[in-house]
């Protein structure tokens, strides 16, 4: 629809797991990428959650380590501004985990906005599934962002678990934030409570933020030895 209310196509591809676009409105300037045909990400509207999903994990993470820039796993590199924002926040580093290349190819169409992270040293990207990457032998993290797409999607629900966010949490520091983002849009009452139980049954100290009212909202958690798993 959106050709046809004056976007224009900047970038189109199938990729082994999904087809992905990148449009830009003739008239705003706003861009957007999609993932199978859904918009996942924009320097539009979506802007706040994606910069508050780096800026504020970190913030709070540089003041429970007194200034030492903390190490960053973002999962869903999108259009890279959350990971872009994050390295600016004071991250020392970040480590990106995308399942789809190209995914990482149509990021590169929002250099502008996400600080040209795919160019930062101090970033990583590993192509591979984020619970297979999560439950493997590895370096614990400051702080974990995971930023799927919807949980009503196919293949997607399953980052939206119990399972995957006991996984995220042993890869986290002792002390270490885990922020997940949850779309409001299409998630009725029901099925927030469950999500966010289950969420608080993993990650018991942890708050709500909506940072799009309505819309989008940040689950942010502290790790806490005493959880229960």
């Amino acid at each position: 629809k959106f050709a046809h209310e004056g976007w224009a196509l900047r970038y189109a591809a199938d990729g082994r797991t999904a087809s992905v676009a990148v449009g830009e409105s003739a008239s705003t300037g706003n861009r957007w990428l999609s993932i199978n045909g859904k918009v996942d990400a924009s320097t539009g509207d979506d802007m706040p959650t994606q910069e508050l999903s780096g800026q504020l994990p970190v913030a709070i993470s540089l003041a429970r380590l007194h200034g030492r820039p903390p190490t960053v796993a973002v999962v869903g590199l999108a259009s890279g501004v959350t990971a872009g924002a994050a390295l600016e926040a004071g991250a020392g580093s970040v480590t990106v985990i995308e399942l789809e290349p190209r995914v990482v190819e149509a990021a590169a169409w929002f250099a502008s906005a996400n600080r040209d992270v795919l160019r930062d040293p101090r970033t990583t990207v590993v192509i591979d599934d984020a619970r297979a990457w999560l439950g493997r032998p590895g370096p614990a993290f400051d702080v974990i962002v995971s930023e799927p797409s919807t949980p009503w999607i196919t293949g997607v629900s399953n980052l939206f678990t119990r399972a995957y966010w006991a996984l995220g949490r042993r890869r986290l520091a002792p002390g270490g934030i885990f922020v997940q983002w949850v779309q409001l849009y299409a998630l009725p009452p029901d099925g927030l409570r469950s999500l966010v139980a289950t969420f608080q049954d993993v990650f018991p100290r942890c708050w709500l933020f909506e940072t799009i009212p309505g819309s989008d909202a940040l689950l942010v958690a502290i790790h806490d030895s005493k959880g229960a798993l």
